[in-house]
């Protein structure tokens, strides 16, 4: 159910304009929330983290209903109202931070999962360092393909700071979104 309300709101801009674009884009999305979904349970499951932080999240409530909304952190660059009905305040109940991800107000080793989903490619390389510092060691950093669509991204960064880590298929690519999950371990 609750996945069926992110369809919605995914949907919801073009729905009137390109109801064609709207229907297949909505199963199109189905199958990518759904199997983000899976993935998190998954991670939940194998690694069980205290607390994961999911910079620049958008209204994305997926990992919060995975991991519970204690354990995950969203960021944001804008100082939102809490009347705004832009994404952070649809959040609802969970912890919100307004910080730049190039200078997290966190301490270091503070979470234990990154998750990145549909982050801005530019945005990866000049934030990496930052984030690796609030990530524990042996702490999990996930970026999604829709993440590393572009092939520019540079994650040279990461080779002599952790090791990829191997998901299981059942995982990776299902459906026609074809979800990969790309996951580093930090040493």
């Amino acid at each position: 159910m609750l996945i069926e309300e992110e369809v919605i709101n995914d949907i919801a801009p073009i729905i009137e304009e390109d109801p064609g674009t709207a229907e297949y884009l909505a199963e199109f999305q189905r199958n990518y929330r759904t199997q983000e979904y899976k993935f998190l349970l998954w991670l939940d499951r194998e690694y069980s983290p205290k607390r994961v932080l999911y910079p620049g999240s958008g209204s994305d409530i997926i990992p919060m209903i995975a991991f519970g909304r204690k354990r995950v952190v969203h960021t944001s660059l804008d100082d939102y109202l809490e009347n705004d009905s832009i994404y952070l305040p649809l959040l609802g109940e969970a912890e919100k931070a307004i910080a730049d991800n190039i200078k997290l107000p966190f301490q270091d080793v503070s979470f234990q999962v990154i998750f990145l989903s549909a982050y801005p490619v530019n945005l990866i390389e000049r934030q990496m360092d930052e984030l690796l510092r609030v990530l524990d060691n042996d702490g999990l950093l996930v970026l999604t393909n829709s993440t590393l669509i572009d092939e520019r991204v540079n994650l040279d960064i990461l080779k002599h700071k952790a090791d990829r880590l191997e998901v299981p298929e059942e995982y990776q690519k299902q459906g026609e979104a074809e979800l990969e999950f790309i996951v580093f371990i930090k040493y």
